[in-house]
């Protein structure tokens, strides 16, 4: 009997340390499994923001001040502000109804037609470059664009130098005309160089630019691409503050020009932004 109660008392204490033994290894287990879901949790936290900070703020060489879908909203704010400005500063001295009487003319049918052609198809260019891609294709046919615009206005600056009292289609208005704005000192900011003789040359290099990065796949003219055009919308803001509010004189060309320079930079930024270093 006494050795049934040795017995009994042991079987109830084994049972009784297999039970707090089990207990223990089910606490230890579920808080292995708590530790090990917060440092999954914290470990995946830490995966979405680096990713958040790669894709949104860091997917660029150097544009990554920007989050990319901030960047739509911030350009279309900045143009349709710039539009309402030279606007307001335009009807100070330019007669609309009067610019609207002689662009119905039948001689400036012609005049009209790229008025309308040139912002449509720098339009659809950019539209080609964001939503489908195609970034070296509408850089370089908006290089050509910006290219013929100033090889016009070579050939104007030269009969205007040879002719002074030459008047070329664009000259629409006594404040709205290409010839008056070529004859001050601004057409020549660089060394006497004539701007449209830079901005051709300033194209050109655009266009063996993009056909570098088609054949190379280099990174290099991209980075070259956005610097350039960068500049070039510095230079053509600063062409537009002193035509609208120094000389109150609007070119038709030149605002063609600086619409292209424009361009040139949000698909620059577009396609620097499309490829990660």
């Amino acid at each position: 009997t006494g050795d049934d109660d040795v017995q009994s008392a042991s079987d109830v204490a084994t049972s009784h340390v297999a039970g707090e033994l089990d207990d223990s290894v089910r606490e230890l287990q579920g808080d292995s499994q708590g530790i090990v879901k917060v440092a999954t949790t914290h470990l995946a936290g830490m995966g979405t923001a680096s990713y958040l900070f790669d894709k949104q703020l860091g997917d660029t060489w150097g544009t990554g001040i920007v989050p990319d879908f901030l960047r739509t909203i911030l350009v279309v704010v900045v143009v349709l502000a710039a539009l309402v400005w030279m606007l307001w500063s335009a009807c100070y001295f330019v007669d609309f109804e009067e610019l609207g009487l002689v662009l119905s003319r039948a001689e400036h049918a012609e005049t009209l037609s790229w008025l309308i052609g040139v912002p449509i198809l720098i339009a659809v260019c950019v539209v080609a470059g964001d939503v489908l891609g195609w970034y070296p294709l509408a850089l370089g046919v908006v290089a050509v664009v910006g290219a013929l615009i100033s090889m016009y206005e070579i050939d104007v600056n030269r009969q205007v130098q040879e002719h002074p009292n030459y008047s070329t289609s664009c000259d629409l208005a006594d404040r709205v005309s290409c010839t008056a704005t070529m004859k001050t000192p601004s057409s020549t900011l660089v060394l006497g160089i004539r701007n449209s003789s830079i901005g051709l040359v300033f194209y050109i290099t655009i266009i063996v630019c993009v056909l570098l990065r088609s054949i190379t796949a280099v990174y290099f003219p991209v980075w070259l691409i956005f610097v350039l055009c960068f500049c070039a919308a510095i230079v053509s803001i600063y062409l537009l503050q002193l035509s609208l509010t120094v000389l109150h004189i609007v070119c038709p060309l030149c605002t063609g020009a600086h619409l292209v320079n424009f361009a040139l930079l949000w698909l620059a930024w577009g396609h620097s932004e499309s490829i990660r270093w």
